[in-house]
């Protein structure tokens, strides 16, 4: 397959709808033969269709730049590319500005409740080590990954477009980002995905875990990774100190548990503001992101506001059991 003789075709665009969209991609010059293609429930920031190409199964993922969450394609195809070559994504087949073609992983994805499995819970742990390990040196354009930044980003947004829902809920942000930069020491910066739902892991034909979803891959810090994994898995509390040990490879301290604590409770805040702003700027039909939704959070309304409740418990939660077992939040060295 190749993309080399597509260009009279064009790009995608963002006023398109699905069927406009469908007829671009039966269009492409990479098939064998008519092709099928079928919308797939999975995404709250891009649209995915599965592609049935003569008895070869492709996944077509179309996404457009989102400043308001600092989503640029180029640094995608980056991150995307790396990961592929690195065979810790699907390999890619076709890509442009809006339009990736990828093969599918037929295993299935994690659910929250898989990582109660110790042997998934250490496999997706041992392949995030694995993808840390390949350090910064990635070829192409690349954004920095880090949670305190992006919650103030979104704060500013927030304000900007005069909604006060996210300040009058959580008034100690600035607190909590100065926090856990006065107890973040010097790190040397990986290779990070920082969007590590339970979905986005996913087993290929040899049931090896891979990872899908690069939206907001870059560099920034592992342990913030590991705390997006850990948030968005809903891994239990009591856990935790195994996750980390495992990911270390020895017990993990006390000052260890007590960054990674701060990061879970800032990536929870991450990921409520997250759905703040997509509330504002969602281009996506409300199905859409009402299936994706339901098919893996189902005891929250199928929509970004049930997103928002969803990250705003886990916030909360999170910072009471870390008051709780580290006291106040620390602002200075």
């Amino acid at each position: 397959m190749s993309g080399n003789n597509d260009k009279d075709l064009g790009l995608i665009q963002r006023s398109w709808g699905i069927d406009q969209i469908v007829r671009h991609i039966a269009a492409l010059d990479l098939w064998r033969g008519p092709v099928r293609i079928e919308p797939m429930v999975g995404g709250l920031t891009n649209h995915n269709f599965i592609v049935r190409d003569a008895g070869t199964v492709y996944v077509a993922r179309v996404s457009f730049d989102m400043p308001a969450h600092d989503l640029y394609q180029p640094f995608v195809a980056t991150v995307m590319n790396a990961a592929a070559n690195a065979g810790i994504s699907p390999r890619l087949h076709y890509q442009d500005d809006a339009l990736t073609i990828m093969d599918f992983l037929p295993g299935g994805a994690l659910r929250p409740d898989s990582f109660a499995d110790a042997s998934v819970l250490e496999a997706a742990i041992d392949l995030l080590k694995r993808l840390h390990g390949l350090g910064s040196n990635l070829p192409g354009p690349l954004r920095f990954c880090y949670p305190p930044q992006k919650v103030r980003r979104y704060y500013a947004f927030l304000d900007q477009a005069g909604s006060r829902e996210a300040a009058d809920a959580i008034p100690e942000f600035e607190a909590l980002c100065t926090a856990i930069e006065a107890h973040t020491t010097p790190f040397v910066p990986t290779f990070v995905h920082m969007d590590l739902s339970p979905q986005n892991f996913v087993f290929d034909e040899h049931g090896i875990l891979r990872l899908i979803d690069w939206d907001y891959g870059g560099v920034g810090h592992p342990m913030a990774d590991l705390a997006s994994m850990t948030i968005n898995g809903d891994i239990a509390r009591s856990d935790w100190q195994r996750v980390v040990s495992h990911y270390l490879g020895k017990p993990a301290g006390f000052q260890e548990m007590k960054l990674f604590s701060l990061f879970c409770v800032v990536v929870s805040l991450m990921e409520y503001l997250w759905a703040s702003v997509q509330k504002l700027v969602s281009h996506l039909p409300g199905d859409t992101v009402a299936a994706s939704m339901a098919a893996t959070y189902g005891d929250y309304a199928p929509s970004f506001e049930g997103y928002c409740e969803l990250n705003l418990d886990r916030f909360r939660r999170g910072l009471d059991e870390y008051r709780e077992t580290y006291g106040p939040l620390e602002t200075g060295t």
